[in-house]
């Protein structure tokens, strides 16, 4: 009955015009951004201009079609500057529907018919999927929340993942949405459901966890044309790039995102599709650790005009995509350049209300010094916050154990419907837990 005409796939700010497709008994609809009416449309032709803002930030617009009497027909939406999914996937229960014993997966992707891998899990544990996506589900306790979930792989190294919630203290199913809220928890113990009541809130009231779960990290690095040559420099040099402190762990991807443009004529613009940047296909530790990636990843050649800030902001959302622990590292050369169509202030921002954590590593001045010849600072200024030293492989391996310190500690923390990362705080007498993502 209603639906996106105007999609927005890239990084947009500012006035944008919007289009929908309406069929049927429509009388008037209602363009909502951020929960905020924004605009009502009377007839057709359904369009009308919506201001994204001056800033860089996700949103989420919604239309609502409404009858001759105000009442709500249809409703339709699409999150803005937040991760897109070229898959759809969906649980749906079968059975008595008081406690369904069976669920089936029903998925499509505009470019694959099959995937690679199909998996489902129960409250964490794998559960069979047949052919044709249904699974029968194992006996559980009606009164208590539980997930159900199933994540699909294709050929080019993606991923989705399909979520739904049932029981609870009413025993009643409960076939909603869920926001993954990525969390830092301190300490060794295995957080629980019943672990953060009274931890959350949304819109600044209280909010209920249904389930938490630990899945395998996605980092995506961008790296300064400058840093380059530094690398190769200190992998020449020889010395063990690996620790069991900084081991990549089974199941995570690392991507290298390189910030030259591929289409230098769109400098000016603010307007930014992600196919601007050239990106890796994801590595795991198959691959060697991350010291290694990084010192011998191919790069592509130097060119003119190089956006760091607006490459990260696309690193973030690439990183933000799925329910994971993620980070993005953004490495330095020694004199870096930014044509950025974003500040870097302003990406920063982004990137916290994604809930994304940006590690800033420099390779510092050229040199072929070893740590304990060289005595430059650990740590120095930049525009995109204090840029941890990484010249050696001693401190490569230093950074990289913090970066492994950021992932091991972050689980996502699941709350019944779909809400802004930003929307989502965590209460300020709530000890050892704390939002991914600040800066």
């Amino acid at each position: 009955m209603i639906a996106f005409a105007t999609l927005f796939l890239g990084l947009v700010l500012g006035p944008q015009r919007v289009e929908l497709a309406v069929q049927g008994d429509v009388a008037s609809v209602q363009l909502v951004l951020d929960g905020r009416q924004v605009s009502t449309l009377a007839g057709p032709p359904w369009k009308d201009e919506v201001d994204l803002g001056a800033t860089l930030r996700p949103h989420l617009l919604e239309a609502r079609a409404l009858g001759a009497g105000g009442e709500m027909l249809a409703t339709t939406r699409q999150w803005v500057n937040l991760p897109r999914a070229a898959a759809e996937a969906a649980l749906v229960l079968e059975g008595d529907p008081a406690r369904p014993q069976r669920a089936r997966l029903l998925w499509r992707h505009v470019e694959y018919a099959t995937a690679d891998s199909i998996a489902a899990s129960f409250d964490g544990a794998p559960i069979a999927l047949a052919a044709d996506g249904a699974m029968a589900l194992p006996s559980y306790d009606p009164t208590q929340p539980h997930l159900l979930a199933a994540e699909l792989r294709f050929e080019d190294g993606t991923h989705y993942r399909a979520e739904l919630s049932l029981g609870g203290a009413a025993g009643a199913v409960m076939d909603t949405e869920l926001t993954g809220v990525p969390l830092r928890i301190e300490g060794t113990a295995t957080p629980t459901v019943e672990s953060f009541a009274g931890a959350l809130r949304l819109d600044g009231a209280p909010v209920r966890a249904v389930a938490v779960d630990k899945s395998p990290g996605r980092v995506v690095m961008v790296l300064d044309q400058g840093a380059r040559e530094p690398l190769r420099q200190i992998a020449a040099r020889g010395g063990s790039l690996i620790t069991p402190a900084t081991a990549v762990r089974a199941g995570e991807e690392v991507e290298f995102l390189f910030p030259n443009l591929r289409n230098v004529a769109m400098v000016a613009g603010k307007d930014l599709p992600a196919r601007l940047f050239t990106m890796t296909q994801p590595f795991t530790r198959e691959s060697g650790s991350f010291a290694w990636m990084l010192t011998r990843v191919p790069v592509p050649p130097a060119q003119h005009y190089q956006r760091l800030s607006d490459a990260l902001a696309v690193a973030g959302l690439q990183a933000a995509s799925g329910a994971r622990p993620r980070a993005v590292v953004l490495v330095l050369g020694p004199d870096p350049r930014d044509e950025s169509a974003y500040g870097a202030g302003e990406v920063l921002r982004f990137l916290e209300e994604l809930r994304v954590p940006l590690l800033v590593w420099s390779t510092g001045r050229p040199s072929s010094k070893t740590l304990s010849e060289d005595r430059r600072a650990l740590s120095a200024a930049s525009a995109w916050g204090k840029a941890q030293d990484v010249g050696s492989v001693s401190r490569i391996l230093a950074a990289v154990e913090r970066l492994r310190d950021t992932l091991d500690h972050q689980h996502t923390v699941w709350i019944e419907g779909a809400h802004l990362p930003s929307s989502v705080t965590v209460d300020s007498t709530a000890r050892g837990v704390q939002l991914v993502g600040g800066h």
